[in-house]
């Protein structure tokens, strides 16, 4: 047993969903990108690396006429995720205790092959066998996730990552590694030789778990690469680059000059480009989004696609100065005085969770509807606005006489782990909406819930809203 299996069994993954990787999310990005890849609800999906199935079991309860395969190397793992698909009442996913290079082309082809936390931490071998089963095994218009760790951001990381392997080598368990390696770099923070260089670090520390320091740090294999070298890699494999899940990249830097020019000098070659992109960012992590080279790409008309796609986004509203408003994300904030863009911030929070006609909103607009769209796009790409191609319809529904939350959300309530959503988002809660969730199996009126919870009806129809904006409730 290698010691990554090992470390696996004594701390297993968490239960962790990654939103950017839902077929509807990828189907999405491609669509604005130039790659019309196949619909998701009858999609053939492969996860890699899939752990104990908090982001492959939600999708497939999601998409219950896919299919989708989930492979992980530690059975123990794979146990855990069959338990949870099972009680989730999912029948449309096989999971297999089984290494990446187990996987051949009799497994047959993927609509969506997804690597989340893989790539960097896996030998050179089997990283290329990875984009080995992306090149032979995705369907013609399919598509790939694969995440890394790049450069130039890790190279602060690795640092602290060597620092903390070098401080936990004296201890014996796992967890006791995650929390001393934790403290040392704490430690170190105080220092005045080293608390310039480890302010970040420390940011990004507070609040993980030892579980994910363990699993992200304290690994044996641990490999970023820049970006630029992981787009030959994949051209080598017949591979080539279509985007990133997660785009929030280049548009906070458009109005500095340099990084202008050099967009511009190599307006034609877009891995030069990205690769501007991650020294001016000093990126850390991609969630690269890779396709057959074969296709032919179309990027110039982002607009045009963007205008027939449905949004959604919560935005709290909030006074700034010099009668300004403040709409603030959990990925970032917008500031914008009265008119068109204030105006259609309102009507998509409005909207949340459901999702509203970008047509709609634009429209709205009358003859500012051209610069609004791309503001929208904007705010896309940066993070603070999901676009999708068909409204799901799933993202939230009315609460009935016995209101329902969807099974997944039961089941990782009562296993003490964050509840994850229609939206296949994590959402935290405390222990009275913990406690409640677990009461929504479409059994019990309101006001039998608020006899057992032991509280007022008026609290339960509190807890109601929260969880239908909380998109945990179904019909």
């Amino acid at each position: 047993m290698t010691d990554t299996v090992t470390s696996y069994d004594q701390v297993p993954y968490s239960f962790y969903s990654f939103p950017e990787t839902h077929p509807r999310r990828l189907h999405a990005v491609a669509h604005l990108l130039g790659l019309e890849a196949p619909a998701p609800a009858e999609c053939r999906v492969l996860e890699l690396g899939c752990a104990v199935g908090g982001n492959i079991v939600p999708m497939a309860y999601s998409l219950p006429e896919a299919k989708f395969t989930g492979i992980d190397l530690v059975a123990s793992q794979i146990d855990t995720a069959q338990r949870f698909a099972a009680a989730s009442g999912v029948k449309n996913l096989e999971l297999r205790a089984a290494s990446i290079t187990d996987v051949t082309p009799q497994w047959g082809q993927f609509d969506y092959i997804i690597a989340h936390g893989v790539f960097s931490w896996i030998p050179h071998e089997v990283a290329e066998k990875v984009l080995q089963i992306c090149a032979e095994q995705l369907t013609p218009n399919g598509l790939a996730y694969i995440s890394f760790n790049t450069y130039p951001g890790w190279h602060v990381r690795m640092w602290a990552r060597e620092a903390m392997r070098f401080h936990a080598e004296q201890f014996a368990e796992p967890i006791q590694k995650a929390a001393a390696g934790r403290d040392f770099i704490m430690a170190l923070a105080q220092s005045p030789f080293t608390a310039a260089l480890l302010k970040g670090e420390v940011q990004y520390l507070q609040g993980r778990s030892e579980s994910y320091i363990l699993h992200e740090y304290l690994e044996s294999m641990n490999q970023p690469f820049y970006f630029r070298d992981f787009a030959a890699r994949i051209a080598k494999q017949g591979l080539q680059y279509l985007g990133d899940a997660v785009q929030n990249g280049m548009v906070a830097a458009e109005s500095w000059p340099p990084f202008s020019s050099w967009m511009e000098a190599n307006r034609d070659d877009l891995i030069r480009q990205e690769q501007y992109v991650d020294f001016v960012r000093n990126r850390e992590f991609r969630r690269a989004l890779i396709c057959p080279g074969s296709l032919t790409l179309d990027r110039t008309r982002m607009l045009e696609r963007a205008e027939t796609m449905q949004a959604t986004a919560f935005f709290r509203q909030s006074p700034a100065a010099n009668g300004l408003s403040r709409f603030e994300h959990q990925r970032g904030e917008v500031v914008t005085g009265a008119g068109p863009m204030r105006d259609a911030l309102v009507m998509i929070s409005q909207r949340f969770p459901r999702t509203i006609s970008i047509k709609e909103v634009i429209d709205a607009a009358g003859q500012h509807r051209a610069t609004l769209l791309r503001e929208l796009l904007n705010c896309w790409m940066n993070g603070t606005l999901e676009l999708y191609v068909d409204p799901p319809t799933v993202l939230a529904q009315p609460p009935s006489d016995k209101p329902r939350a969807s099974p997944v959300a039961r089941y990782l309530a009562a296993q003490n782990q964050s509840p994850i959503n229609r939206r296949h988002g994590s959402i935290v809660v405390d222990e009275t909406q913990r406690r409640f969730i677990q009461l929504l199996d479409g059994t019990r009126t309101c006001d039998q819930l608020a006899s057992e919870m032991g509280t007022a009806r008026e609290n339960v129809d509190q807890l109601i809203q929260f969880s239908l904006n909380a998109a945990l409730l179904e019909a």
